[in-house]
């Protein structure tokens, strides 16, 4: 009987040290699985950071672009103002009005916010999840993945 208890404590030792190995090689598996997924949706907000911003400076040029011709147009009629009888001034500025009225341009502002509903927490951590059961389907991960996946949505 002795050696019956002793050869079970080893059985559970064994058994023990087995599923802490599996343990571990299932949570190595998630953190790669994890990384992957953070490098994506890092490479997505940088790519939507610099879309964004070639835009927002785009519009800065055009706003940039359209206070020069402002200002040019405003020193031009201060001149010609300076140097005209303000009754034929007048007149002429009546005509041109409807003229310069066509030739503006509509600005728009962007508020340059990236945030967007794909990394809001629960959207990704669903992406994540269902890359962990895409890949537990596909054979690459076992189904102590599975639980742990359904503990955290249990959280």
């Amino acid at each position: 009987m002795e050696e019956q208890q002793k050869q079970k404590i080893s059985q559970v030792r064994e058994q023990s040290q087995s599923l802490k190995f599996h343990v571990t090689s299932q949570f190595v598996e998630l953190r790669q699985i994890l990384v992957k997924k953070e490098q994506r949706i890092l490479g997505e907000i940088k790519e939507d950071e610099e879309k964004i911003l070639s835009q927002m400076e785009k519009n800065l040029q055009d706003i940039q672009e359209n206070l020069n011709f402002i200002e040019e147009e405003l020193s031009n009629l201060q001149g010609r103002m300076e140097q005209t009888d303000i009754v034929l001034f007048l007149k002429e500025e009546a005509g041109r009005k409807s003229r310069i009225s066509d030739e503006s341009q509509t600005l728009s502002l962007r508020d340059g916010a990236i945030l967007d509903e794909r990394f809001d927490h629960p959207f990704w951590l669903n992406a994540v999840m269902r890359d962990i059961f895409v890949a537990n389907q596909q054979g690459k991960t076992y189904g102590f993945l599975t639980s742990c996946v359904g503990d955290i949505f249990k959280l």
